[in-house]
Parts: structure tokens; C-alpha cells; sequence
């Protein structure tokens, strides 16, 4: 995950470690690491380098909310079973949901779900208890959001892209492909 306007990027992977890093004057400088950032891989990663947030999201179902600070990652939030199974993708309007503490994150698995996640007035995550019909069959590893718009795209294992108008706390179907491509969608 790479922020552009401040330079910070995040990488994860099966070892369990989230990392920050700062490009900077064609130089590329470790800024901190959290080695048991999950207690498995870490899969989805969403940074806002300008409020200085990170979510962190893994194997196990766990989304984790982190401060960067120099040479050290707080833990803000940890939310426990936020998908059955491995989360895979992780969207969010910038300026609305970590810059801002309003807007809404979006998370999706490999159960299928698309769920919506809000920041309370403390920092902490909490369901932001949005309904969902006709869930994937499958595990969803594509999802792209449009705050503007409230229309979400999802695609995954099931080989299909689904479109989704977000109307106050439910997702209405817009649209299906369901041969989109045969296999995986990535």
C-alpha cells in the first residue's frame, strides 16, 4: 500500500509483520515495524499517510487500526471476527474515514461478505451494520469503492463482478456478471 502525497508505504505478508516505510529523496527508509502485528498472514493493508493511519487486516478474520509514530506502530483498534476466514481486501474513502474519523471502510473475505465499518468518536472500530443480499458464493478478493457515487464493485473466486449501490445501510444489486471470467478474479 503506498500513499503518494506523504510517501509512506505499508507492506505485510505470511510472517505475520506489518511495515512502514517513508520514499524520500529517491530513498526508500524503514519508519516501524510491529513483527506480531497478526497472529498469521496479513492480507489487506489500507494506509492514510496524512492522519497517519493503517489498517491492517488477516488470515484469521482480524482488522487492526494502527497510529504511525516515528520508529513505532500504536494499536488503536482491533476488531475480532470481522469476516469468518481470511480477509482479503480492505476500501475506504480517504478523506472521509481515517483522515476524518466519518465515512466508512469496507472490508470483504472469503465468506463472501462485504461488511462496512465506521470510527467511533474514541478511534475504535465498530460495525457500521450495513445488509447485504446475494452474497458471493465465494470468497470476494476484489472490492473498489466510490464514496461519491455509493456504488461498490466486488469480484472473486466464484469468477463474478457484482455492482452495489450503498443506500443508507443496506447494498442493493445493481448488476451481475456471472461469466466474467472462469476462475478466480483478481
Amino acid at each position: 500500500e503506498f500513499d503518494g502525497e506523504s510517501g509512506l508505504a505499508a507492506t505485510a505478508g505470511d510472517d505475520s509483520t506489518v511495515k512502514v516505510w517513508q520514499v524520500r529523496n529517491g530513498k526508500l527508509n524503514h519508519v516501524a515495524t510491529d513483527p506480531t502485528a497478526h497472529t498469521d498472514g496479513v492480507r489487506g493493508l489500507l494506509l492514510d499517510g496524512s492522519s497517519g493511519k493503517l489498517v491492517s487486516a488477516g488470515d484469521n478474520g482480524l482488522l487492526k487500526l494502527w497510529k504511525i509514530e516515528t520508529g513505532a506502530m500504536a494499536l488503536v483498534s482491533t476488531k475480532e471476527a470481522a469476516h469468518k476466514g481470511v480477509v482479503f481486501t480492505l476500501q475506504f474513502d480517504r478523506a472521509d474515514f481515517l483522515g476524518q474519523q466519518s465515512g466508512m471502510l469496507l472490508s470483504s473475505g472469503m465468506d463472501g461478505v462485504i461488511r462496512g465499518w465506521r470510527l467511533t468518536e474514541n478511534g475504535e472500530l465498530e460495525s457500521a451494520n450495513l445488509s447485504m443480499q446475494d452474497d458471493h458464493q465465494d470468497g470476494i478478493l476484489v472490492l473498489q469503492y466510490s464514496a461519491e457515487t455509493g456504488v461498490v464493485l466486488s469480484a472473486g473466486i466464484d469468477g463474478i463482478i457484482q455492482a452495489w449501490q450503498l443506500e443508507g445501510d443496506k447494498f442493493c444489486l445493481l448488476a451481475t456478471s456471472t461469466e466474467a471470467h472462469s476462475g478466480w478474479i483478481r
